[in-house]
């Protein structure tokens, strides 16, 4: 059984998986999904990216507890 690299979540319309396939996220997912360990810089990626949606979460919710 393979393993999904994305699944949807959102009700509007999404950029195919195709079209994604050369950025450093689909590379790093397709690598855990076969096993592969991850690089220094492949870990820097996605603490990277995991610390801009937590920020970005943050102050969603701040914005509206201000309203």
């Amino acid at each position: 059984m393979r393993t999904a690299i994305a699944t949807k979540f959102v009700a509007w319309e999404v950029p195919s998986l195709e079209n994604l396939q050369g950025s450093k996220v689909y590379g790093l997912r397709t690598k855990l999904n076969n096993g592969e360990k991850l690089s220094r810089e492949g870990k820097g990626l996605a603490y990277t990216q995991r610390e801009q949606q937590h920020l970005f979460q943050e102050r969603s919710t701040l914005a509206r507890l201000d309203v």
